[in-house]
């Protein structure tokens, strides 16, 4: 994948995670206190992780394209833990509604 298509992956995989974000943080206002508090903290760890993203894809904007190889596998593994992360919070909404 050149490198111009990979920053445009990017970008739209950071989209996807603010809509994922505000979604989850929308559904857990409807949560028992408890339940909310758990999820709340779930994705405030999604938002830091986001920020990592996000500071990685700069870098990625601004690597050559031999040292974007290196920044894209760390982009990739950075958004694998992402989407874990938000399955594991819609499986602890799921169970609790």
């Amino acid at each position: 994948m050149a490198k111009n298509e990979f920053i445009r992956k990017i970008k739209d995989q950071l989209d996807e995670l603010d809509y994922e974000i505000n979604r989850l943080e929308a559904r857990a206002k409807d949560l028992q206190q408890s339940v909310s508090d758990k999820v709340k903290e779930g994705v405030d760890d999604l938002k830091a992780k986001r920020e990592q993203l996000a500071h990685r894809f700069r870098d990625a904007e601004q690597a050559a394209e031999e040292v974007a190889g290196d920044v894209k596998d760390a982009l990739e593994n950075a958004w694998d833990s992402i989407k874990k992360g938000i399955s594991s919070i819609r499986s602890e909404i799921e169970g609790k509604k």
